[in-house]
């Protein structure tokens, strides 16, 4: 049985930006978290080490996560009826906070009036913060918890409002850009300000700063080191000219003159300086990417750096392509840096962000289902394989990703005449082309390793392979593979053959003479694993029969028949397996059911 520290914040009417307040006495860290009644979502669960990108299509919530995470972490951020999933319900975020230091354990139990240490698991501390609907009141409670599922009996402690700036000093602070960040004045729940960015980039480097945003004039007051204020602008401005290749536009810290102290953030165009409310999307965002890649770049001073949450909504948008690789880097990297608690939240529709291999490993796909935000279910296949380089690459490649992070399902097929057949079949025949598309594997090696690949990140994906495939000793954990080679070898003897695996013109003629019947259960275990292999040998002996191979005629003549009512026929007509097709076809539709 263990305890846990449950913090409740019923409303939150604190005026003030507390996280940037004060000084954060380590690099404490989200580890996992649950969300539960917040918009669209009635209960995820997801685990958040140093980054997770959330992929999926439109209105499938992803931005949902990145407001209850942004909420969560921001005591002056409130919520209005349209946040509710189920208004009769509290609106709840759970977070296991992890890396806390002995400075803020002690800080934390000298206000609480507790020992902190009774509540630790492994170091760790579970922190809630729940709204209910129509609350006006602030109520902040200890709860401690008889068991992980916090179904025990509560013991509180209510504290009042004077007390509610201790608890987040265990957590880390956040940086939350929503999808077209204006990067002028916000607030709340609205985002970080670029000026707030700039802020605290030159705190971290030793620049002693204050800052005022209520004007909404984007201006720090530098209290010392404005000298170090200079080397920063220097520096951004060197990886926003490497964009641009020359220097046409630069970030411009206007430096104070006479008795003031106060830093205008604008830029300058040829000598000519622009407000950045008067700049456009694009070069904000570099302007943002310039600062995060300076960011990640940068050593810390001292011997205690803040952690920090980055939210980002869409980091892509407005971006060239080659922009947004050279972002996926700097994230990368700004997770790498050993010297400050960085962690990653991102929502992205973007192949060129997700194709980074960090990322690609930390991606997390959600889909909606009965109007409820849902991560989308791992599985693998019976078959466990390690993935080489190779099928990496080719799950990764922009074609690949484009279609299949944004499918109900993945047909991952071996080349070029599956994937134009299978396609127009998908399309024009079955008319589930939103749901449903072919990923090419570049070989039938490759195939079931893609496969796999996939599967790992939530992406349902099923394999189309050619009856030769099914030689091969990793399919021996199907029942009825026992059956398989038994025929295959009866085969062999019978037409005195030698080799130790029949080529596809072999097994074309293996599939004429063997008993169906006989291997139907075994097919029908790789089918339910969601492995399709050609029972008459391989696609082009199913759709065009022995001159299958004529290629260039028999596809001429598929593509002109495929919108025929009469399709299966027209296949039939040309000497292939219109059962085989019609099988095939209900297999595929069930897939997406």
């Amino acid at each position: 049985s263990y305890s846990y520290l449950f913090v409740y914040v019923c409303r939150f009417e604190i005026i003030g930006k507390i996280f940037y307040g004060y000084k954060v006495f380590g690099m404490s860290r989200i580890k996992s978290l649950v969300i539960e009644n917040y918009r669209s979502i009635e209960h995820i669960q997801f685990s958040f080490e140093d980054l997770v990108a959330f992929v999926g299509p439109n209105n499938s919530g992803k931005t949902n996560i990145l407001r209850a995470i942004n909420w969560f972490l921001t005591p002056y951020a409130k919520l209005d009826q349209e946040d509710f999933f189920n208004k009769e319900k509290v609106i709840s975020v759970t977070a296991v906070i992890t890396d806390l230091t002995q400075e803020q354990i002690n800080l934390l139990a000298q206000s609480l009036h507790v020992k902190v240490e009774d509540f630790l698991i492994s170091g760790n501390i579970v922190v809630r913060r729940t709204y209910k609907f129509g609350s006006n009141a602030s109520i902040l409670q200890l709860d401690v918890s008889g068991d992980d599922a916090g179904n025990a009996d509560f013991v509180s402690i209510e504290r009042g409002n004077d007390f509610f700036g201790e608890i987040p000093k265990i957590l880390p602070s956040v940086l939350y850009f929503p999808a077209f960040w204006s990067g002028i004045f916000q607030t709340g729940n609205d985002g970080t300000s670029l000026t707030e960015l700039l802020k605290i980039v030159l705190e971290l480097v030793g620049v002693v700063v204050d800052s005022n945003f209520a004007d909404k004039n984007d201006v720090v007051a530098v209290v010392r080191n404005q000298e170090k204020a200079h080397l920063v602008e220097e520096q951004i401005n060197k990886i926003l000219s490497s964009f641009f290749h020359v220097e046409l536009i630069k970030l411009k810290l206007v430096l104070p003159t006479g008795g003031q102290k106060r830093i205008r953030v604008c830029f300058t165009e040829n000598g000519e300086v622009r407000r950045i409310s008067a700049c456009g999307q694009g070069l904000i965002r570099l302007v943002q990417i310039s600062v995060l890649s300076y960011l990640s770049n940068i050593k810390f001073i001292g011997n205690n750096s803040t952690g920090v949450v980055l939210l980002i909504d869409e980091p892509e948008l407005s971006l060239h392509p080659q922009m947004i690789e050279a972002l996926s880097h700097s994230f990368v990297k700004l997770i790498g840096n050993d010297k400050c608690a960085f962690q990653i939240a991102m929502v992205t529709h973007s192949p060129v962000m997700v194709r980074n291999e960090k990322i690609f490993d930390n991606i997390c796909i959600l889909s909606k289902c009965n109007n409820r935000t849902k991560i989308r279910h791992r599985n693998c296949l019976l078959i466990k394989r390690t993935a080489n380089e190779s099928q990496i690459d080719v799950t990764t490649n922009l074609e690949n990703l484009s279609y299949a992070l944004f499918s109900q399902v993945a047909v991952v097929v071996e080349g070029a005449t599956e994937r134009i057949v299978i396609g127009k079949i998908i399309e024009h025949v079955l008319g589930i082309q939103d749901k449903i598309c072919v990923v090419v594997a570049n070989g039938c090696e490759n195939v079931l390793g893609v496969v796999n690949l996939l599967r790992d990140k939530g992406i349902k994906s099923i394999a189309i392979v050619d009856l030769e495939f099914l030689q091969k000793t990793l399919f021996n954990v199907y029942n009825g593979y026992g059956v398989f080679v038994d025929s295959v070898n009866k085969f062999k003897k019978a037409n005195n053959m030698d080799s130790k695996n029949l080529n596809a013109a072999e097994m074309s003629n293996f599939a004429l003479t063997c008993d169906v019947k006989v291997l139907q259960p075994f097919f029908e275990e790789i089918n339910k694993d969601g492995i399709w292999a050609w029972r008459v040998g391989d696609i082009e002996h199913a759709f065009f029969g022995a001159e299958g191979k004529n290629k260039v005629k028999n596809m001429r003549r598929f593509t002109e028949s495929i919108s025929s009512e009469n399709f299966l026929e027209e296949i039939e007509k040309t000497g292939g397996s219109g059962q085989e097709v019609k099988a095939f076809c209900k297999w595929v539709s069930s897939s997406v059911e």
